[in-house]
């Protein structure tokens, strides 16, 4: 019967792994554990780490600036920076 195991425990069984300098194949036999589930999961923990918030990201807010370029127009044409543009 398969054990069935929480995120908790899926990162430290990959951390072991990690740790162990053991193939992926090797560590899963020595754990009894399937190496496609391993993997499955490797991934699927990977793919959280890189989207997860890292609290830098630009936040926005009604009261935040945005600056845009100064453009002017003279006899129908356009200027940015005094140049024509």
């Amino acid at each position: 019967m398969a054990i069935r195991r929480s995120k908790t425990e899926w990162q430290t069984l990959i951390e072991q792994q990690q740790n162990s300098h053991l193939s992926q194949k090797l560590f899963c036999q020595q754990q009894n554990v399937s190496v496609a589930t391993f993997g499955y999961w490797k991934r699927k923990l990977q793919q959280e780490a890189a989207i997860q918030p890292t609290g830098n990201e630009a936040t926005s807010s009604p009261d935040a600036w945005l600056e845009l370029p100064s453009l002017h127009y003279h006899d129908n044409k356009r200027y940015d920076k005094g140049r024509q543009i």
